[in-house]
């Protein structure tokens, strides 16, 4: 079984849940889509939320998914083109939306992707698919950016970080290519509204929980509820304080989708969940729900994790996606935990 094929009833009933959700569909109707980074957390999520679609009977959206290689569902719905962000041949025809994911993932992090090599991917496919915007997508663009364009603090002092925060990378630290690059694309994403060359959005993503999120990278969440569900005890190699914040996937589509079809050319907005925890106070909820029979230690040692600078606080507000699109949180981090910890187990 594929992993599209594991996750599919996970997402399903996450979508058959919520109402909201037939509303997003309907408005998909026979939309020609364009999605790149279509292997990823993100990507996969949004295909299977198509896949719904077209199962429930809600709508038929069309998806052309650039990837380097063919490893995606074959569906009657869904085409592939073969290539990188950075260079691909531009399919006949013209598309309604584009959805652009396709960024440097954490498995390129966690294997020594230089911060180099993170900042030119990310200037140049998004400058490449910006320009295949501009003559191919006759509606609405969507970019994915990532709260790591704030720089990473040291301490929660100001609050929840919003859209409207100066903060930013410092160029002497190491492991900023990923918040350098974003911060580029979204100059790119700007300037090209500014330009009248494209009518697109950017998403800022957070942290996020769901099944399919990894359980050996350095997601905090992932390894916890694997752990847990191996029977193994949590090990927290820092202190266990910096502040997170965890968004459900099927929340993620939520938002993405209006942020989408309903954002103005050239606003951004965070994604992710506004309600903070420590990564200590993290781990004792994935015990107490999921197995609390194992122990938790706390290593004292560094809180940073690999390839990326140190961050204590990393919590975004939501006000203004919330006002604006008039959104909301569907799923508790409680009930994200239960849903992530019944699919590890059952695989």
């Amino acid at each position: 079984m594929s992993e599209f094929e594991r996750l599919t009833p996970y997402a399903w009933s996450f979508f058959d849940k919520h109402p909201i959700f037939e509303k997003i569909a309907t408005g998909c109707g026979d939309n020609r889509y364009f999605l790149t980074g279509g292997t990823g957390l993100f990507g996969t999520w949004i295909l299977l939320f198509f896949d719904w679609c077209h199962e429930r009977g809600l709508s038929e959206p069309r998806t052309t998914i650039l990837t380097r290689r063919d490893v995606l569902p074959t569906r009657k719905n869904i085409s592939c083109v073969q290539g990188t962000t950075e260079s691909f041949e531009h399919p006949d025809g013209v598309f309604d939306r584009l959805i652009h994911l396709a960024a440097p993932s954490a498995r390129d992090t966690f294997r020594g992707m230089s911060d180099r090599a993170k900042l030119e991917q990310m200037y140049v496919g998004t400058k490449n698919i910006l320009e295949f915007a501009s003559s191919k997508v006759t509606g609405r663009s969507l970019f994915t950016s990532s709260g790591a364009v704030y720089g990473g603090f040291p301490a929660a002092d100001d609050g929840l970080i919003n859209e409207m925060n100066r903060s930013a990378p410092l160029s002497i630290t190491p492991g900023i290519g990923l918040g350098l690059g974003k911060r580029v694309t979204e100059f790119l994403v700007s300037d090209y509204v500014r330009d009248s060359a494209v009518n697109a959005g950017v998403a800022r993503c957070f942290s996020f929980i769901g099944p399919g999120l990894p359980t050996d990278l350095h997601y905090a969440v992932g390894d916890f509820v694997g752990k847990a569900i191996a029977g193994e005890d949590i090990k927290i190699n820092g202190d266990g304080s910096p502040i997170r914040s965890f968004m459900d996937l099927g929340d993620a589509v939520y938002w993405l989708m209006m942020i989408l079809e309903q954002g103005d050319p050239g606003d951004d907005f965070n994604v992710g969940s506004s309600q903070a925890i420590t990564i200590y106070e993290l781990a004792q909820m994935v015990r107490d729900l999921v197995n609390p029979d194992i122990k938790i230690t706390v290593k004292q040692g560094s809180n940073a994790s690999p390839g990326n600078p140190v961050n204590y606080f990393y919590v975004p507000d939501t006000s203004k996606i919330r006002d604006k699109l008039n959104v909301k949180e569907l799923a508790t981090l409680t009930e994200s935990i239960d849903n992530y910890a019944r699919f590890l187990s059952e695989q």
